[in-house]
This record gives C-alpha cells, structure tokens and sequence, in this order.
C-alpha cells in the first residue's frame, strides 16, 4: 500500500495517525528514475548503473524529492535513507543540495560501521 493510499484510507478509518514518512531509496533506484537504461534479471546491468553518471542520478533525485514534497502535504516528517551498492559511486555532496528542503533538521554524518561490517553509517 502507497503512502498516500495509507494516510487517505487506513489512517482515516483506523484513528492512526504517522509521526513521520520513511523513503528509502538505492542508488540504482534513483538512477533508473533518472532515465537509466532498463534493468532485466538475469541480465548484467548496463554501465550507468556502476560507473559514476551524475546528471541520471541528479535527475532521478528529482522524483525523490517530489515524493517527499507529497509526503510534507500531509503534515508529516520526512526521513530519507539512500542505500548504496558497493560498486556504485554515490556523491553524497551532489544530492544533499538537493534535499535542502524547508524544515531540513540537520545533515547526515558519517558515524562509522558496526563490528566492521564495511558498510558506512550515517545519522
């Protein structure tokens, strides 16, 4: 169920009521929204999806913001966490300009990787 279907429907007819809106998104996810080319299982994943292409990711960024924008018309907050594969770069400066939104709470910081696990932490 879609957030919006969540908030018109559930919500209404349940009494529940979010505190805030989570959107994850993946680097390849934004790249794809972005005009990538399609991706097909079983298939190797064409270049744009591993090698660093900033203009698809900054255009797939853009609905990523719209999906929050939709998010802020029903009076919640917005919590944005963006997975990135290993074999991807992922310009954290490039996109954040973009989320520099109204109500903006902070920036992520990096606050390292649990027991090693190679994987970064933001908060």
């Amino acid at each position: 169920m879609g957030m919006e279907k969540f908030c018109n429907i559930k919500c209404r007819i349940s009494g529940l009521t979010p505190d805030a809106v989570v959107i994850v998104a993946t680097t390849r996810a934004l790249k794809m929204h972005g005009g990538g080319p399609e991706v097909t299982p079983g298939k190797m994943l064409h270049e744009t999806y591993t090698k660093e292409n900033l203009e698809i990711l900054r255009e797939g960024c853009k609905n990523l913001v719209k999906h929050i924008e939709n998010s802020k018309k029903f009076g919640l907050k917005v919590l944005v966490g963006i997975n990135k594969f290993s074999c991807v770069f992922f310009p954290l400066g490039v996109t954040l300009p973009l989320f520099t939104l109204p109500h903006q709470h902070g920036h992520p910081r990096r606050t390292g990787s649990p027991k090693g696990s190679g994987h970064r932490w933001w908060r």
